[in-house]
């Protein structure tokens, strides 16, 4: 009986730790600095550099994000995401 109560704390505490782990990398997905990624992302985008205020549109989630560019030839998306949905090193392609 005691065995099963012990296999349940500590059942517990590995959903809470999962759970605290998962919120604070979504919070640093969110808030963390980008300016690294949007050099990517233009670059990406504009391989012969954009113009100013060429960056028509962004969007930033825990998981990804999208950078919209207006370029002469239209609009191009870039997503950038993680390798491992909230870890690991983004890698960014056009969409």
């Amino acid at each position: 009986m005691i065995h099963m109560r012990q296999m349940r704390v500590a059942l517990r505490l590995l959903v809470v730790v999962f759970a605290v782990v998962f919120v604070g990398a979504a919070f640093v997905n969110v808030f963390d600095d980008d300016a690294p990624l949007r050099k990517d992302a233009e670059a990406l985008a504009c391989p012969k550099g954009c113009p100013k205020a060429a960056s028509i549109s962004y969007e930033r989630t825990p998981f990804a994000e999208t950078v919209s560019y207006e370029v002469p030839e239209g609009t191009i998306k870039v997503r950038c995401a993680r390798a491992a949905i909230l870890f690991g090193p983004y890698s960014c392609v056009k969409e």
